[in-house]
């Protein structure tokens, strides 16, 4: 699904709750747009049905050695996070 524009998508949502993850994609190159893919600026967790801003954070740096993976949970009041080695879970505001 896209949203407002055409480079934030959602890639997963809750199955027991309206909140989604979204990514946010961009360019680093404002006149090289062609030559380079975009990058991944901003990750945010949204409401579907008020379409509130849950909470927004700028991802780390993905590297092939350090790749970091995002999931929500099934009820929308956790997001885990692996990568380098470790894997965090925090409890999101309600």
């Amino acid at each position: 699904m896209i949203l407002k524009g055409d480079l934030s998508k959602i890639t997963q949502s809750a199955t027991s709750s309206p909140r989604a993850l979204v990514e946010k994609w961009g360019y680093g190159h404002m006149f090289l747009d062609d030559l380079f893919p975009p990058v991944l600026k901003k990750q945010m967790i949204i409401d579907l049905l008020s379409g509130r801003i849950i909470l927004s954070w700028k991802p780390r740096e993905q590297t092939p050695s350090a790749l970091h993976h995002y999931t929500l949970s099934s009820t929308g009041r956790y997001l885990a996070e692996s990568g380098d080695g470790r894997l965090e879970l925090d409890r999101l505001p309600p």
